[in-house]
């Protein structure tokens, strides 16, 4: 089955992402109320943002779910499993590290969680099994426009960092109602262009229809005020799936671009951690640094609009750079 034959019947699955994820979450918020498990604010939230506490999280469940039954299911009736096994697998591995972290802030009503350590050991622990799984199947070249550069054994490590930078990266940006779950269609509809362009595998490309379907579904009930918020359940797993995404497609330098708001908010709180540490005053007003633009006086929707026009200005940037890279 070619790419044009397959995108013309991708519409359905999205569909059916979108529709189930749509019916369901008003059930799962609902359940959510009853058993008190609401969102406990970031100890790096602003002021304004402290009312968000009565606010239900694990909304990222339902999506992660969703998307991997719909692409499961569909993928067998259509014959095409591909890279879908290992992308599902991705999806609920680090699905399950943001599930654990969420199950014990809801349960101990503090943001404590898993300790940073044991977070980090289980992302370069998957990330290290998904690799090594991989490793013997793909290419192990980079590539930018003409230039390639062979990794050859480092590749591994290498993707580990990605995995691990990915999956924290989009956790970081989840702060505002719509900023994480709007970059994230925007990041995967740039993939999806990719995917098509260069007749890549037809599951991969039915796969991020499914995706874009579901997170949409998701974000009717996450734009301001939102009535759920995805948690590190989402993030986490939609950080990992675009680091798999990337190194299937081979656009590993082209996620650099394409994820530009995930990185610019990495680099802030990097950027923000060593100024404090080595000269003992903040850099910028605030990290993550959404928060600064509110801090100034910026409405929380302004916000997110222009970070989501950032993320497209990105989104068209990489791709360019991946359609022209040989």
């Amino acid at each position: 089955m070619n790419s044009l034959s397959f995108l013309s019947m991708a519409w359905l699955p999205a569909l059916i992402g979108f529709v189930a994820v749509v019916v369901i979450m008003p059930l799962w918020i609902r359940f959510l109320k009853t058993k008190d498990a609401n969102q406990q604010v970031s100890e790096y939230a602003l002021a304004q943002f402290q009312q968000k506490a009565k606010t239900p999280t694990f909304g990222g469940f339902i999506f992660v779910v969703v998307s991997a039954i719909v692409i499961l299911i569909y993928s067998l009736i259509h014959q095409c499993l591909g890279s879908t096994m290992l992308l599902i697998v991705t999806l609920l591995l680090y699905g399950a590290i943001g599930f654990v972290d969420d199950y014990l802030i809801v349960m101990t009503h503090n943001n404590a969680g898993l300790s940073p350590r044991a977070k980090l050991a289980m992302q370069v622990a998957f990330a290290t099994i998904l690799v090594c799984s991989m490793y013997l199947h793909i290419d192990t070249k980079l590539y930018l426009f003409t230039f390639s550069i062979d990794l050859k054994l480092l590749y591994i490590p290498f993707m580990i960092f990605v995995f691990v930078g990915s999956s924290n990266a989009v956790n970081l940006t989840d702060g505002m109602d719509g900023l994480a779950a709007g970059c994230s269609v925007i990041a995967a509809f740039g993939f999806a262009i990719i995917a098509y362009v260069k007749q890549a595998d037809p599951s991969l490309l039915f796969f991020l229809f499914v995706l874009i379907g579901a997170l949409l579904g998701y974000l009717v009930f996450n734009m301001h005020p939102a009535k759920i918020f995805m948690g590190d359940t989402g993030s986490l797993a939609l950080g990992g799936i675009f680091a798999a995404i990337a190194m299937l497609l081979k656009e590993e330098v082209a996620y650099v671009i394409i994820g530009g708001v995930f990185v610019v908010e990495t680099i802030c709180c990097m950027l923000q951690i060593y100024w404090v540490k080595h000269f003992h005053k903040r850099l910028f007003i605030y990290t993550p640094i959404h928060y600064a633009f509110t801090k100034n006086g910026w409405k929380e929707t302004t916000t997110v609009y222009l970070f989501w026009f950032f993320a497209i200005v990105c989104m068209l940037m990489g791709v360019s750079v991946a359609l022209f890279s040989f």
